[in-house]
């Protein structure tokens, strides 16, 4: 009786192991807040202008962006109104005018939300174009 118990609860260990490690990555990841704000980003450029699409779902149905080139702000930040708290398609159409691109650098679109006090949060940053 004695080994058969022991038998037993041997075989049942790695079973509740795997079942208490499914628990703790569920109430993890009930836990953290989401971290993907922008999702599904695409880029079409033409020229000096560029179509940016993509998903977005930010936590006030309000996400902003601005363009650098990594010295200076090429487009100051502007506002992007959803109306929605879930995931919303979004298109951005920006102009860089052709005396500010860059001879040789990055271009990068900034995507981001803003705390309660103003400070930007959630930023992703992209990289628009490249130039060589």
């Amino acid at each position: 009786m004695k080994k058969s118990l022991i038998i037993l609860v041997l075989f049942l260990i790695p079973f509740s192991s795997q079942v208490l490690a499914m628990e703790n990555e569920l109430r993890i990841n009930k836990e953290q807040p989401e971290t993907i704000h922008f999702k599904d980003l695409q880029i079409i450029k033409i020229g000096r202008n560029y179509e940016v699409t993509g998903m977005a779902k930010v936590r006030k149905g309000v996400f902003y962006y601005s363009v650098e080139n990594g010295h200076h702000v090429l487009v100051p930040e502007k506002k992007v109104k959803l109306n929605n708290l879930n995931w919303v398609h979004f298109k951005l159409k920006i102009s860089i005018p052709s005396q500010q691109l860059p001879k040789n650098g990055v271009l990068m679109l900034n995507l981001y939300e803003k705390d309660k006090r103003g400070k930007i949060a959630h930023s992703t940053p992209i990289v628009l174009d490249s130039f060589k």
